[in-house]
């Protein structure tokens, strides 16, 4: 008999443990949530775009207001934009991957847009990197933005995190 109130107590605390480790899991998930919005919010307040599918996030940075004029030169407002998002890539659970394309129109010509938009994209990539971000696999690219595409106006970098495979 003693054996098994035993087990029935062992049963109930670990049901309890459980329980109170579920309750401050739920919890930090909203903490966490909370704070994704928040950092949402300030990105928007800095120009950014933030747009979710599914479980990937993109965030949509225009030219204008992070470059400086023809350049990869980042303008001085650009690096708190850039701390937002080093803190809002902390919010995967498993190291993301990451793609930063810049996306240009042709206004000066092919390759020198083309050249220019992969360069501000590399710049991305690099501060990222050094900032110390916690990645699988992250790299730069450039492409042409389609006529009829609203999403990037003109010029633009998008960052986009994804979950890695088997996550």
């Amino acid at each position: 008999m003693a054996n098994f109130i035993k087990k029935i107590v062992i049963v109930l605390l670990i049901t309890l443990l459980s329980g109170c480790f579920m309750f401050s899991q739920d919890s930090q998930d909203k903490s966490g949530k909370d704070h994704f919005a928040s950092l949402v919010k300030k990105l928007a307040v800095h120009n950014v775009d933030t747009y979710r599918h599914g479980n990937k996030v993109s965030l949509l940075l225009p030219s204008k207001y992070f470059f400086t004029a023809r350049s990869a030169n980042f303008k001085e407002n650009s690096y708190k934009t850039l701390e937002f998002i080093l803190a809002l890539s902390s919010h995967f659970r498993e190291s993301p991957l990451v793609t930063v394309v810049g996306y240009h129109n042709n206004k000066y010509g092919s390759r020198y847009d083309k050249a220019l938009a992969i360069e501000r994209a590399r710049r991305v990539v690099q501060y990222l990197w050094n900032a110390g971000i916690d990645v699988t696999f992250m790299y730069a690219d450039g492409k042409r933005v389609l006529k009829d595409s609203k999403k990037c106006g003109a010029d633009c970098v998008v960052i986009e995190f994804k979950p890695k495979i088997g996550s």
